[in-house]
């Protein structure tokens, strides 16, 4: 499909109105709409130096927001995105700085775009990348990843909605592997997914937990 990104009708059938341009070169890992319909679309695209994060907002017909053009520190990877009840974007990956602020591996966007400057997690810190976010009804945040960046490690966090953290959780960082998805389910336990692993040509689940 020209451009990767196309929206089907409830039929399935290609929705023609729908104007994805300009079209997005490379992978798309992640969509997430807002509340006000907008589409926030996440993935890598290659540049010259080779393979790069790429993150767009793009209205709720398809056509790109052009007044959404973040920057982030060199050798970033961006890898989660999650949606808050008060329409901000927490974005999470491996960065030491996003859109000329100082951030590590996490920051929350507020509904204008803006780096919300009274949002830094000293937590996020301890990963040496974030791989996948997630928010539960009560507010609460979880971030996961890899503890350091020796593969076979787990790291996970529950935050408080301030980024402070959740002192009824017990913080884990050790052997195993990264954590893949993080999700709250409509109870407010936490569900999490590690890494994939190739069995008999097929991506199974390596470990998934309650």
């Amino acid at each position: 499909v020209a451009g990767h990104l196309v929206r089907l009708n409830p039929d399935g059938a290609l929705d023609s109105s729908f104007a994805s341009a300009p079209a997005w070169q490379g992978e798309i890992n992640q969509i997430l709409q807002d509340g006000d319909g907008r589409l926030w679309v996440l993935g890598h695209g290659q540049g010259e130096a080779g393979r790069q994060p790429r993150l767009q907002r793009r209205e709720a017909a398809g056509t790109l927001d052009s007044t959404f053009a973040p920057t982030w520190s060199d050798d970033a990877k961006l890898n989660g995105l999650a949606l808050d009840a008060a329409g901000n974007v927490l974005v999470v990956g491996r960065f030491t700085s996003f859109d000329g602020q100082a951030r590590t591996n996490l920051v929350r966007l507020s509904p204008d775009v803006a780096v919300d400057p009274a949002f830094s997690v000293p937590a996020a810190a301890e990963a040496g990348e974030l791989t996948c976010v997630a928010v539960a009804n009560d507010g609460r945040i979880a971030i996961g990843g890899v503890a350091t960046n020796v593969f076979a490690t787990t790291f996970l966090r529950v935050l408080k909605s301030d980024g402070t953290r959740d002192p009824e959780f017990s913080p884990f960082s050790g052997p195993g592997s990264p954590l893949m998805r993080v999700a709250f389910d409509s109870g407010g336990d936490l569900l999490t997914v590690e890494h994939f692993l190739l069995t008999s040509s097929y991506w199974t689940p390596d470990h998934f937990s309650r």
